[in-house]
């Protein structure tokens, strides 16, 4: 083992809990045994210092897929450390003969895809990237379920030099999967941070938040308060409904002091999304953004909350969604981007969790936005609403604009617009049964904490 690979483990595992799986000569891969915060996991890492001896990436394929098969069978989570082996570094594609049993062996790169793959929502895969990913690298990267890159890191199918032997296009690595690229345009990196340590420390934080296994139920911490010098909710949220607020003050309102590990905060600003902690109970937060292009989704948003509430109800995190949505966006280009089956696959992740949901309406939710966000029709365990919330079919600029092009009569007009605003009245949804509630904002925390305590002490 290098001196590189070996303090990055010095950092990422706990002290003492190191045990290599197998001898690793002539592999570039170390794989083994180790503890982060107490728990075991399988760490399987690139080493990118020249090796004493020869590699042979057959043997280190072959240790690779030994070592998720093991992770596999101790349902335990595996945390990858990828980067460029020292023989890859010189940035010209390797070129290995024929390369076909690495091709198509038994346990070639093809098994490696495959063994994760089956691992996928059994235990948690958690991957740092240290160095350029590309061929074999790649897609093992983004199966993961919390991925964290370097700034100067990247991941792509090919290198800069196959794609100008074949294309005749000369690039980068950073043009072509650079890390500002999957986090701000793709969304399959979580967080791009500046040096590895901060990478090491994500990473054991993004293993906190989660079971070893998917029979497992979050890990539980003391409860804490939440961090008191900052403004309560009501001070906030705008009483004005299009007037934009970061939903991320909110969150940070509400959960435990420095207990809030956002995922993808490059990626589809309109919604933010990461874990929690409430009074030391875990659960995964969907929030509606305002401050982003209003807070309307678009496919991208759709397709970030499709991610997210898949990965919470694969390892038992209740989801806590804060509505703010005024629906989907519409016109040519969001179509042609493919918003209708971005949206169908939302409200599908939604409809198949198992995890206990709760939604609560900050301030508005017209139309379908509501179903985006868990509402009415997906059987949350209760949506609440804060006093003053506008849930209907249309905001009131809206209607304003449809009842401005109807030729009616204006005493038929009058007749619509009261009973627009009869049935857009909080008290007449509750009187309904559409809403279990209308809750003022000095309430909200406690809400989302009897939620959670309710639904893990009775077994999630």
């Amino acid at each position: 083992m290098g001196p590189t690979l070996a303090r990055r483990l010095s950092i990422l595992c706990d002290p003492d809990s190191l045990e290599e799986q197998l001898e690793s000569s002539g592999s570039v891969y170390f794989t083994g045994w180790a503890k982060i915060k107490g728990r075991k996991v399988m760490v399987i890492a690139a080493d990118p210092d020249p090796l004493p001896k020869p590699t042979d990436l057959s043997l280190s394929s072959s240790r690779y897929v030994n070592s998720l098969q093991q992770a596999g069978a101790g349902a335990c989570p595996v945390v990858f450390l990828h980067d460029s082996p020292a023989s890859y570094q010189s940035g010209l594609t390797a070129f290995q003969g024929t390369g076909v049993e690495l091709m198509m062996g038994k346990n070639g790169v093809g098994r490696q895809y495959f063994e994760i793959a089956r691992l996928s929502g059994q235990v948690p895969l958690v991957c740092a990237v240290f160095g350029n990913m590309a061929q074999a690298q790649a897609f093992p990267t983004v199966m993961c379920d919390g991925v964290v890159m370097l700034e100067d890191s990247s991941i792509s199918v090919a290198r800069p030099d196959a794609v100008e032997a074949m294309l005749g296009e000369k690039v980068s690595y950073k043009d072509l999967g650079g890390a500002r690229m999957h986090s701000n345009l793709i969304g399959d990196c979580d967080q791009v941070v500046s040096n590895e340590d901060e990478a090491l420390a994500w990473v054991r934080n993004f293993l906190s938040y989660l079971p070893s296994h998917k029979n497992e139920s979050p890990p539980l911490l003391n409860a804490t308060p939440s961090k008191r010098d900052v403004p309560g909710i009501a001070e906030i949220i705008p009483s004005r409904l299009n007037r934009p607020f970061d939903v991320r003050q909110v969150i940070t309102s509400l959960v435990d002091e420095k207990q809030f590990l956002e995922l993808g905060p490059d990626f589809a600003g309109e919604v933010v999304t990461g874990f929690s902690r409430i009074r030391g109970r875990t659960a995964g937060i969907a929030a509606n953004n305002p401050k982003v292009n209003g807070g309307v989704l678009f496919p991208e948003t759709c397709r970030k909350l499709t991610r997210f509430i898949k990965l919470c109800n694969a390892f038992n995190l209740p989801i806590v969604f804060l509505a703010d949505a005024p629906g989907f966006m519409i016109g040519k280009n969001v179509e042609k981007r493919g918003i209708v089956s971005a949206g169908a696959a939302l409200f599908t992740a939604i409809a198949k969790t198992r995890v206990p949901r709760l939604c609560i309406v900050l301030r508005r939710a017209y139309t379908a936005g509501l179903y985006a966000m868990s509402g009415s029709g997906f059987l949350p365990l209760a949506i609440y609403a804060l006093p003053g919330a506008s849930i209907a079919v249309y905001g009131p600029e809206a209607v304003a604009r449809f009842m401005d092009r109807l030729d009616l009569p204006s005493d038929q007009k009058n007749e619509i617009e009261r009973k627009i605003e009869k049935e857009s009245s909080l008290e007449f949804l509750v009187e309904q049964g559409f809403l279990n509630g209308i809750i003022e904002p000095g309430q909200v925390r406690e809400t989302i904490a009897d939620f959670l305590n309710k639904e893990i002490d009775g077994g999630i």
